[in-house]
């Protein structure tokens, strides 16, 4: 059986045995004249069974006896991966989502959970999609790198026939919190070469090397990540590179961890997930807990996390942190979203639940003892600070003598 395929911008003659490799390869073929031709023959099929049996033995689980159909098709990507390799063209193991035109790949030791974490980004990150759910291929091209679908997408058999250009490298890792750095290329490419196709020649070898050498022009990053939510959102404002304001206009909602105890008891530094919703509505009421953007002289501004104590009669607002002394009047405009929900110790406690409602009335309204409280122990830490700073004047004075 003989047909035409086309991966990575390049047309390629086939020819099989089994009705089902054409079957699988159907997203992909073209009637385009070839570039060069394989053919795969049952000698093929046994040695691809044989390495079967070996990496099943190294992995120490029983050996499996695939079918010769499913056997072909693995024996057809081995080829087509060796002969791609002469027009630049590397394949690599990774799973990788798409959004806005541009391609994002994942690379991790395999149960870390790559296609558990693009399964987040499908779930939170709007637009987003997955372009290759296992076996990408790259193409090197005027000095840009491509990642290209094909038909070996993995068991989920997520993805697409499509090229688009790779704006980044994230290599994954388990940890109890989110968190994402730059990886410098001389740091990741140990990593990367364990991901990439192996060829068995130097040569090839050695071409394979020269190609992954473009990769030092590529943003490379670690995320350290759990299976939350937020470790998608923690990649995505990393990677893609936006601002709240951009993050909540393309999802409608914003969830990260909270900086600073100005929220406390609520929203714990570095513990509590919140859950941002891009506004709705022109106004705000007493006691929304608003995220909103201070000016500054730089023009950066900074993000805060405050509620509304008072609705001023010129529409502006009058918003102190739970855990702060002093306010500030802030514009209607600067307010970005409003505060949907908090995650806490993994469980969920919506704004719109009773004993949210209870303890923001008894919070709020008890803020004018609350201040005076803030004030006392302020007086008494001057005081203290005085008082220290005479007795260590006085012991100068008494020890010059």
């Amino acid at each position: 059986m003989n047909f035409n395929l086309k991966l990575a911008d390049i047309s390629i003659g086939v020819k099989v045995n089994n009705e089902y490799t054409k079957d699988f390869c159907k997203d992909y073929l073209t009637d385009e004249p070839c570039e060069f031709s394989v053919e795969i023959t049952q000698n093929d099929i046994d040695t691809e069974r044989k390495i079967s049996k070996k990496q099943n033995e190294a992995d120490g689980i029983a050996v499996i006896d695939y079918p010769d159909e499913y056997l072909e098709v693995t024996a057809l990507y081995r080829k087509i991966v060796a002969e791609l390799l002469k027009y630049s063209v590397l394949l690599f193991h990774g799973c990788v989502v798409a959004l806005n035109g541009k391609a994002y790949m994942f690379i991790a030791k395999s149960g870390t959970g790559k296609t558990t974490h693009a399964n987040l980004w499908l779930k939170n990150i709007k637009d987003s999609y997955i372009l290759n759910g296992d076996k990408p291929l790259l193409l090197f091209r005027d000095k840009k790198i491509y990642v290209c679908g094909t038909p070996w997408q993995g068991k989920e058999n997520f993805g697409k026939n499509e090229i688009l250009p790779l704006d980044g490298i994230c290599i994954l890792e388990r940890g109890e919190n989110n968190s994402i750095s730059s990886v410098p290329f001389k740091d990741a490419f140990s990593k990367l070469i364990v991901h990439s196709h192996h060829p068995q020649d130097n040569k090839n070898m050695m071409a394979t090397l020269d190609l992954m050498q473009n990769f030092k022009n590529t943003n490379i990053y670690c995320l350290k990540c759990n299976m939350d939510n937020e470790a998608a959102f923690t990649a995505y404002r990393k990677m893609v590179k936006r601002t709240f304001e951009e993050e909540l206009k393309q999802n409608g909602k914003l969830v990260y961890k909270n900086v600073g105890k100005s929220m406390m008891p609520l929203i714990r530094e570095n513990k509590d997930i919140i859950i941002i919703k891009n506004r709705t509505t022109g106004n705000f009421k007493k006691y929304d807990a608003v995220l909103y953007k201070r000016p500054s002289v730089e023009g950066r501004g900074a993000y805060i996390l405050h509620r509304i104590l008072k609705v001023n009669s010129d529409g502006t607002y009058w918003i102190v942190g739970d855990n702060c002394r002093k306010g500030e009047t802030v514009l209607n405009e600067n307010i970005l979203g409003i505060l949907s929900s908090v995650v806490r110790d993994k469980k969920t406690v919506n704004v719109d639940d009773l004993n949210y409602k209870i303890y923001v009335h008894l919070w709020c309204d008890l803020y004018p003892v609350r201040f005076a409280i803030f004030y006392l122990k302020e007086k008494a830490l001057m005081t203290r600070i005085l008082v220290n700073k005479a007795i260590h004047k006085l012991y100068l004075m008494i020890t010059r003598k």
